[in-house]
């Protein structure tokens, strides 16, 4: 494989091997878990790191998870005026909660490529991530008066561990959580989303096209573009559209086998009308175990909305392509760098190769990214000697990642 690889990638000086490769690379950070009331932190140095993933466009991704198991603390909120008994109870274990907020601005600290990070700009970012949840559901606190006996900000800060010396810069916004309680929140708001929406504001405030947060649901759905496999109707969707919108429908699965076409916009699922859903909380409705049955209502363009039964199945995401073009160009697509897709690309290699194609299409577009190593080794496939990348760190480390080899 390798005299022949080396032979026909040579042709690339000519100009007739086209490469369409945009490979982007950054570090991402995974928190999981409180469903034993303990972070596990998958930070592993990333110097260190051998499986270190990348995301869309170069994104530094945090993905970090949080469950909302609660326990006991010592000052309670106050109960009396609670609008519709919302989850911010007595209960509720600020500490727990704000562990992997206080985790991710030590990241931020550590690990941001630009330094200093200002705590002044975290602690704006988090109560800016309040205030545009409540703006965007139309919620104002401007006329919420806290009853005499409700906690200080000051002291709401101490039970949710706030560094001693972010105290006074978080001030602000722990008036404004403190508030929380007597708001009549959207349906499904709990301490752990607006937990979520501070620490998306944190991260923003950065205003780094590289850095933003990934939510748990985030998180699940990109760790099943890299695992190749789930369970559902198999389609692709936009989550963006007013509803879970249709992208395409995925060959051979339920979903193209039910009719589902590109636009069509799933307006209910088993029932249950989706205006003014989330498409994300829609597409947790689609999704479900293997031989389960779900019910959408379609809307398309030009009849009326009408109802499809789905049986559900394992999915195996198509995450690689392959054909030979005419005029005798081999074309080669990889939509993730997921976890063996490099051995993958090396087989698909290897079959293309042997029909002697005059040159090469490496079709990157719309790539998400993924595990770091595969790229690096999917890259020695093209080139023969040297570093593929050098990482560097915040504080001038730099790590190098040179040649694999690929025979």
């Amino acid at each position: 494989m390798t005299n022949q690889k080396r032979n026909n990638l040579n042709i690339k000086k000519t100009g007739l091997l086209i490469l369409v490769a945009a490979i982007f690379i950054s570090v991402a950070v995974s928190c999981s878990g409180y469903s034993n009331s303990q972070t596990d932190l998958n930070t592993a140095d990333n110097r260190n790191s051998e499986d270190t993933t990348f995301g869309n466009s170069g994104t530094n991704e945090l993905g970090l998870e949080q469950g909302s198991k609660d326990e006991t603390t010592e000052e309670q909120y106050p109960t009396q005026q609670l609008a519709h008994s919302n989850s911010f109870d007595s209960n509720l274990n600020l500490a727990q909660l704000f562990e992997a907020f206080w985790t991710s601005r030590e990241l931020l600290q550590d690990n941001f490529f630009e330094q200093p990070v200002d705590d002044r700009t975290l602690a704006a970012g988090a109560l800016n991530g309040l205030e545009e949840f409540l703006k965007e559901n139309n919620i104002s606190i401007s006329d919420i008066e806290l009853p005499t006996d409700s906690p200080t900000a000051e002291s709401t800060a101490k039970k949710a561990n706030t560094p001693k010396d972010l105290i006074e810069l978080f001030l602000p916004f722990w008036e404004t959580w403190n508030k929380l309680p007597y708001l009549e929140l959207p349906e499904g708001t709990s301490p752990t989303t607006m937990m979520r929406q501070a620490l998306s504001g944190m991260i923003a405030s950065l205003d780094d096209p590289y850095t933003n947060y990934r939510d748990p649901d985030l998180s699940e759905r990109w760790n099943t573009t890299l695992s190749g496999e789930y369970e559902g109707i198999g389609a692709w969707v936009d989550v963006e559209a007013e509803y879970l919108t249709v992208v395409s429908p995925i060959q051979g699965t339920p979903a193209e086998k039910a009719g589902l076409l590109p636009g069509d916009q799933i307006i209910a699922v088993d029932g249950v009308d989706m205006t003014g859903v989330d498409p994300n909380i829609a597409l947790k409705r689609v999704v479900g175990q293997a031989g389960t049955k779900v019910i959408l209502t379609l809307a398309r363009e030009g009849v009326d909305p009408f109802d499809v039964e789905i049986i559900r199945e394992k999915i195996t995401i198509p995450l690689i392509e392959t054909e030979m073009l005419e005029g005798g160009i081999a074309y080669l697509k990889l939509i993730r760098f997921y976890t063996d897709s490099d051995l993958d690309v090396n087989n698909a290699l290897k079959e293309l190769l042997a029909q002697n194609p005059k040159g090469l299409i490496f079709d990157l577009r719309g790539n998400g990214g993924g595990f770091l190593h595969t790229v690096v080794n999917i890259s020695s496939e093209f080139i023969t000697e040297g570093n593929i990348l050098i990482e560097e760190f915040s504080d001038g480390y730099q790590r190098t990642f040179p040649v694999t080899d690929t025979e």
